[in-house]
Protein backbone atom coordinates (compact mmCIF):
# COMPACT_ATOMS: atom_id res chain seq x y z
CA UNK A 1 0.00 0.00 0.00
CA UNK A 2 1.33 3.44 -0.99
CA UNK A 3 -0.24 6.76 -2.10
CA UNK A 4 -0.33 5.69 -5.74
CA UNK A 5 -2.59 2.75 -4.85
CA UNK A 6 -5.07 4.71 -2.74
CA UNK A 7 -7.81 6.65 -4.52
CA UNK A 8 -10.46 8.79 -2.85
CA UNK A 9 -13.85 9.25 -4.52
CA UNK A 10 -15.19 12.66 -3.43
CA UNK A 11 -18.39 12.79 -5.46
CA UNK A 12 -20.10 12.97 -2.09
CA UNK A 13 -17.74 15.18 -0.07
CA UNK A 14 -19.41 14.31 3.23
CA UNK A 15 -19.16 10.59 2.48
CA UNK A 16 -15.87 10.02 0.63
CA UNK A 17 -15.06 6.50 -0.51
CA UNK A 18 -11.53 5.10 -0.19
CA UNK A 19 -10.61 2.84 -3.10
CA UNK A 20 -7.61 0.50 -2.83
CA UNK A 21 -6.01 -0.92 -6.00
CA UNK A 22 -3.04 -3.09 -7.03
CA UNK A 23 -2.83 -6.05 -4.65
CA UNK A 24 0.52 -7.30 -5.94
CA UNK A 25 1.88 -8.28 -2.54
CA UNK A 26 -0.68 -9.41 -0.01
CA UNK A 27 -0.69 -11.39 3.17
CA UNK A 28 -3.20 -12.75 5.64
CA UNK A 29 -3.30 -12.98 9.41
CA UNK A 30 -5.06 -15.71 11.31
CA UNK A 31 -7.78 -14.74 13.81
CA UNK A 32 -5.27 -15.54 16.55
CA UNK A 33 -2.71 -13.11 15.08
CA UNK A 34 -5.38 -10.43 14.72
CA UNK A 35 -6.41 -10.88 18.35
CA UNK A 36 -2.88 -10.67 19.70
CA UNK A 37 -2.05 -7.60 17.61
CA UNK A 38 -5.22 -5.83 18.76
CA UNK A 39 -4.51 -6.68 22.40
CA UNK A 40 -0.91 -5.49 22.01
CA UNK A 41 -2.14 -2.19 20.58
CA UNK A 42 -4.57 -1.71 23.46
CA UNK A 43 -1.83 -2.50 25.96
CA UNK A 44 0.40 0.05 24.22
CA UNK A 45 -2.30 2.73 24.23
CA UNK A 46 -2.92 2.03 27.93
CA UNK A 47 0.81 2.02 28.70
CA UNK A 48 0.47 -1.51 30.04
CA UNK A 49 3.92 -2.77 29.07
CA UNK A 50 3.75 -5.88 31.28
CA UNK A 51 0.80 -7.12 29.20
CA UNK A 52 2.81 -6.59 26.00
CA UNK A 53 5.54 -8.90 27.29
CA UNK A 54 3.02 -11.52 28.43
CA UNK A 55 1.11 -11.37 25.13
CA UNK A 56 4.31 -11.94 23.14
CA UNK A 57 5.01 -15.04 25.23
CA UNK A 58 1.41 -16.29 25.05
CA UNK A 59 1.35 -15.85 21.25
CA UNK A 60 4.56 -17.88 20.96
CA UNK A 61 6.46 -14.98 19.37
CA UNK A 62 9.16 -15.15 22.06
CA UNK A 63 10.08 -17.98 24.44
CA UNK A 64 9.00 -17.78 28.04
CA UNK A 65 11.46 -16.25 30.48
CA UNK A 66 11.92 -16.20 34.22
CA UNK A 67 12.83 -12.49 34.41
CA UNK A 68 10.45 -10.34 32.38
CA UNK A 69 11.36 -7.05 34.02
CA UNK A 70 14.30 -6.28 31.72
CA UNK A 71 12.22 -6.60 28.56
CA UNK A 72 9.39 -4.64 30.19
CA UNK A 73 11.76 -1.78 31.02
CA UNK A 74 13.15 -1.69 27.46
CA UNK A 75 9.65 -1.51 25.94
CA UNK A 76 8.63 1.19 28.41
CA UNK A 77 11.69 3.25 27.42
CA UNK A 78 10.42 3.20 23.82
CA UNK A 79 6.73 3.76 24.52
CA UNK A 80 6.69 6.45 27.19
CA UNK A 81 8.27 9.26 25.07
CA UNK A 82 5.55 8.70 22.41
CA UNK A 83 2.53 8.99 24.69
CA UNK A 84 -0.14 11.43 23.42
CA UNK A 85 2.20 12.95 20.83
CA UNK A 86 0.88 13.91 17.36
CA UNK A 87 1.90 11.89 14.32
CA UNK A 88 4.42 14.51 13.16
CA UNK A 89 6.49 13.84 16.30
CA UNK A 90 6.45 10.04 15.96
CA UNK A 91 8.54 7.86 13.67
CA UNK A 92 7.02 4.41 13.51
CA UNK A 93 9.95 3.26 11.41
CA UNK A 94 12.30 4.06 14.29
CA UNK A 95 9.90 2.62 16.87
CA UNK A 96 9.59 -0.68 15.01
CA UNK A 97 13.35 -0.81 14.44
CA UNK A 98 13.91 -0.39 18.18
CA UNK A 99 11.28 -3.03 18.99
CA UNK A 100 12.89 -5.47 16.56
CA UNK A 101 16.25 -4.97 18.27
CA UNK A 102 14.62 -5.85 21.58
CA UNK A 103 12.85 -8.84 20.00
CA UNK A 104 16.14 -10.19 18.61
CA UNK A 105 17.75 -9.96 22.02
CA UNK A 106 14.90 -12.06 23.43
CA UNK A 107 14.98 -14.60 20.57
CA UNK A 108 11.75 -13.54 18.89
CA UNK A 109 10.63 -15.96 16.17
CA UNK A 110 10.27 -14.16 12.82
CA UNK A 111 6.63 -13.95 11.74
CA UNK A 112 6.35 -13.37 7.94
CA UNK A 113 2.79 -12.06 8.22
CA UNK A 114 3.92 -9.43 10.74
CA UNK A 115 6.74 -8.28 8.47
CA UNK A 116 4.21 -7.53 5.70
CA UNK A 117 2.07 -5.70 8.24
CA UNK A 118 5.06 -3.58 9.28
CA UNK A 119 5.76 -2.76 5.64
CA UNK A 120 2.17 -1.55 5.25
CA UNK A 121 2.40 0.53 8.44
CA UNK A 122 5.46 2.37 7.09
CA UNK A 123 3.60 3.42 3.94
CA UNK A 124 0.38 4.33 5.75
CA UNK A 125 2.34 6.37 8.29
CA UNK A 126 3.96 8.46 5.55
CA UNK A 127 0.63 9.05 3.84
CA UNK A 128 -1.14 9.93 7.09
CA UNK A 129 1.61 12.38 8.02
CA UNK A 130 1.11 14.17 4.69
CA UNK A 131 -2.67 14.31 5.14
CA UNK A 132 -2.75 15.35 8.80
CA UNK A 133 0.56 15.74 10.64
CA UNK A 134 -1.28 16.70 13.85
CA UNK A 135 -3.27 13.46 13.96
CA UNK A 136 -3.34 12.03 17.50
CA UNK A 137 -3.41 8.24 17.48
CA UNK A 138 -4.47 8.06 21.12
CA UNK A 139 -7.65 10.00 20.29
CA UNK A 140 -8.53 8.26 17.02
CA UNK A 141 -6.96 4.81 16.91
CA UNK A 142 -7.60 3.72 20.49
CA UNK A 143 -11.46 3.95 20.29
CA UNK A 144 -11.36 2.12 16.95
CA UNK A 145 -9.29 -0.77 18.37
CA UNK A 146 -11.49 -0.93 21.49
CA UNK A 147 -14.62 -1.17 19.35
CA UNK A 148 -13.02 -3.84 17.13
CA UNK A 149 -12.13 -5.98 20.15
CA UNK A 150 -15.60 -5.63 21.64
CA UNK A 151 -17.25 -6.69 18.38
CA UNK A 152 -14.97 -9.68 17.81
CA UNK A 153 -14.64 -11.00 21.35
CA UNK A 154 -17.79 -9.95 23.19
CA UNK A 155 -19.80 -12.49 25.23
CA UNK A 156 -22.55 -12.45 22.59
CA UNK A 157 -20.05 -13.14 19.81
CA UNK A 158 -18.40 -15.91 21.83
CA UNK A 159 -21.76 -17.59 22.54
CA UNK A 160 -22.68 -17.31 18.85
CA UNK A 161 -19.39 -18.95 17.86
CA UNK A 162 -19.93 -21.68 20.46
CA UNK A 163 -23.45 -22.33 19.13
CA UNK A 164 -22.06 -22.74 15.61
CA UNK A 165 -19.39 -25.19 16.78
CA UNK A 166 -21.65 -27.18 19.11
CA UNK A 167 -22.45 -29.98 16.56
CA UNK A 168 -18.72 -30.41 15.88
CA UNK A 169 -17.89 -30.53 19.61
CA UNK A 170 -20.68 -33.03 20.34
CA UNK A 171 -19.56 -35.24 17.47
CA UNK A 172 -15.99 -35.16 18.79
CA UNK A 173 -17.07 -36.05 22.33
CA UNK A 174 -19.37 -38.84 21.20
CA UNK A 175 -16.86 -40.48 18.85
CA UNK A 176 -13.65 -40.12 20.81
CA UNK A 177 -12.89 -43.32 22.73
CA UNK A 178 -12.67 -42.85 26.47
CA UNK A 179 -9.53 -44.98 26.64
CA UNK A 180 -7.29 -46.74 24.11
CA UNK A 181 -8.50 -50.18 23.09
CA UNK A 182 -6.14 -52.87 24.38
CA UNK A 183 -4.84 -55.27 21.75
CA UNK A 184 -4.77 -58.13 24.26
CA UNK A 185 -7.11 -58.76 27.18
CA UNK A 186 -5.88 -57.21 30.36
CA UNK A 187 -6.21 -59.39 33.44
CA UNK A 188 -7.25 -56.59 35.76
CA UNK A 189 -8.00 -53.43 33.76
CA UNK A 190 -7.68 -50.22 35.71
CA UNK A 191 -10.40 -47.54 35.49
CA UNK A 192 -9.70 -45.12 32.69
CA UNK A 193 -8.19 -41.82 33.79
CA UNK A 194 -9.63 -40.13 30.72
CA UNK A 195 -13.23 -40.93 31.56
CA UNK A 196 -13.68 -38.30 34.32
CA UNK A 197 -12.10 -35.69 32.04
CA UNK A 198 -14.46 -36.58 29.20
CA UNK A 199 -17.42 -36.46 31.55
CA UNK A 200 -16.29 -33.05 32.82
CA UNK A 201 -16.03 -31.78 29.23
CA UNK A 202 -19.51 -33.08 28.48
CA UNK A 203 -20.96 -31.44 31.60
CA UNK A 204 -19.23 -28.16 30.70
CA UNK A 205 -20.59 -28.29 27.16
CA UNK A 206 -24.11 -29.02 28.43
CA UNK A 207 -23.82 -26.10 30.83
CA UNK A 208 -22.77 -23.77 28.03
CA UNK A 209 -25.61 -25.00 25.86
CA UNK A 210 -28.02 -24.29 28.69
CA UNK A 211 -26.59 -20.78 28.94
CA UNK A 212 -27.14 -20.21 25.22
CA UNK A 213 -30.73 -21.41 25.45
CA UNK A 214 -31.41 -19.19 28.46
CA UNK A 215 -29.96 -16.11 26.78
CA UNK A 216 -32.32 -16.70 23.85
CA UNK A 217 -35.42 -17.56 25.89
CA UNK A 218 -35.27 -15.08 28.76
CA UNK A 219 -35.93 -11.95 26.62
CA UNK A 220 -38.88 -13.69 24.97
CA UNK A 221 -40.22 -14.83 28.33
CA UNK A 222 -39.86 -11.33 29.75
CA UNK A 223 -41.82 -9.79 26.88
CA UNK A 224 -44.52 -12.44 27.25
CA UNK A 225 -44.94 -11.84 30.99
CA UNK A 226 -44.65 -8.06 31.07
Amino acid sequence: MHPGNILVDTKKPKQPVIQLVDFGITGTMSPSDQRYIALNLMAFFNRDYASIVNLHIEAGWIPDMTNKQNMLNEIRAIGEPLYAKPLKDISFAQVLADLLKIARRYRMIVQPQLILLQKTIFNVEALARRLDPNLNLWEHAKPYVENWIQQRFSITKSLSTLAQRTPELLHHLCHTPLRPQAQTPMPTPEPSQNQPAKQAQLYLLLGLLSGIVLTRLLPLLGRALF
